[in-house]
């Protein structure tokens, strides 16, 4: 039996629509990307104060040894949704987003590697109003 002529308005519908369902759920996975990219910026916030401080716990009360084993797994969660985010489809904005991420979270390295720049900084965070901030 042919398909009648309202079975194929609804196939050509449905076929000219998919492309757009399509692009429209992209954004959904950078969105997800981009809060566990938060996630991973506050994590390793937190462990930079923490080494900054020379300290074995976080301001926050949280155990260095915990803050870096957190940040892996944060990492690694970013990294896996970058893979699962197809750059097909996305906005030329989303597009510089994802790619901002990828080279953020690259050029982060691993938890476990301390921070040479912040590393040879002063630590002067006894004082009240450290001597590095009565200069600026």
């Amino acid at each position: 039996m042919p398909p009648t002529s309202i079975q194929t308005g609804i196939l050509s519908i449905v076929l000219l629509l998919a492309p757009v369902r399509a692009r429209a759920q992209a954004p959904v996975g950078l969105t997800r990307l981009e809060s566990a990219y938060l996630e991973l910026r506050d994590l390793r916030d937190q462990l930079g104060v923490t080494r900054s401080l020379g300290a074995k716990v976080s301001p926050r009360g949280i155990p260095l040894d915990s803050l870096v084993a957190r940040s892996e797994r944060s990492r690694a969660r970013v990294l896996a949704l970058m893979e699962k985010t197809p750059s097909m489809g996305l906005s030329s904005g989303d597009s510089t987003a994802l790619a901002y991420l990828r080279r953020r979270v690259v050029g982060m390295g691993h938890a476990t590697e301390e921070n040479e720049e912040a590393a040879s900084q002063p630590v002067d965070c006894a004082e009240a109003y450290p001597a590095a901030l009565r200069s600026v």
